[in-house]
């Protein structure tokens, strides 16, 4: 839906990556664990997490909770339909797929979104998409074309 819309406003298409997504996330029930291996501690000792961590149950809704915070704090919305769709009020459009985003809107919008995930997640530009989960993305004379040539190789 996002690169449709974008295609027929011919807006650009960016795409993000968040490093170490889940490490974002707050946790918010006591969580203790063993030291890890080659951490020298006294017999017995454990920690209390204060940060979600891979591979915890609850890291993957801890970081979306995250994301939709900081989302809501820019004024960004998230779609009643498609919670992975966020809008804005500057008609800005956002698609998380975990860690990846895709941006459009504007291009002066795109940019201040770029800046504020740089700056709230320290989060990667990775300019115009052109690959987007396992699609091969491509745009001329407002057309938009997909191809998934990487799935259908014999």
């Amino acid at each position: 839906m996002l690169l449709s819309h974008a295609t027929n406003k011919n807006w650009e298409v960016n795409q993000m990556d968040i490093p170490t997504a889940f490490l974002n996330g707050n946790i918010e029930s006591d969580i203790y664990i063993k030291a890890p291996q080659g951490v020298n501690q006294e017999n017995g000792k454990i920690f209390k997490l204060n940060k979600a961590l891979y591979e915890l149950r609850e890291s993957p809704n801890s970081y979306n909770n995250k994301f939709n915070e900081i989302a809501s704090k820019y004024n960004f919305t998230r779609s009643l339909n498609d919670s992975c769709l966020y809008i804005n009020d500057d008609n800005t459009w956002i698609v998380l797929y975990i860690d990846d985003l895709l941006i459009t809107g504007k291009r002066g919008n795109i940019d201040k979104v770029i800046e504020i995930f740089k700056q709230e997640f320290n989060a990667k530009d990775l300019g115009k998409v052109t690959n987007f989960l396992g699609m091969e993305i491509s745009r001329e004379s407002g057309k938009l074309m997909i191809k998934q040539s990487s799935l259908t190789k014999f």
